[in-house]
């Protein structure tokens, strides 16, 4: 997973550098995979805010993957899932929490 600081949807350098490298890994599907991109946070907040938030993170990531790496923005389709489903579910407000991870859509 691509972890955030919290409350932020703003991709730090070390973020950057993991997607450098699952960009490389999406390029070689040639296109014949999409990519779900899920925001997650921590359970501190709202309900409605932590939706809003990740889904902020995860359309953060495919801005970088389709800006920065040229990714097509077809393969990649962003999903908020707030503190649905926590890494974590012995400390809901663990950083483990505040992440994007990705699966095949």
């Amino acid at each position: 997973p691509v972890h955030f600081d919290f409350d932020s949807a703003v991709l730090t350098p070390k973020a950057k550098d993991q997607l450098d490298v699952i960009a490389e890994g999406i390029r070689l599907t040639e296109g014949t995979v999409k990519v779900v991109i899920e925001g997650h946070t921590d359970a501190k907040g709202k309900v409605s805010y932590n939706q809003d938030l990740s889904y902020r993170r995860a359309a953060a990531v495919r801005s970088y993957l389709v800006g920065a790496k040229k990714l097509p923005v077809t393969l990649l389709t962003v999903e908020g899932k707030g503190s649905n489903k926590l890494l974590d579910k012995a400390d809901p407000y663990s950083a483990t929490n505040r992440r994007v991870q990705f699966r095949a859509g």
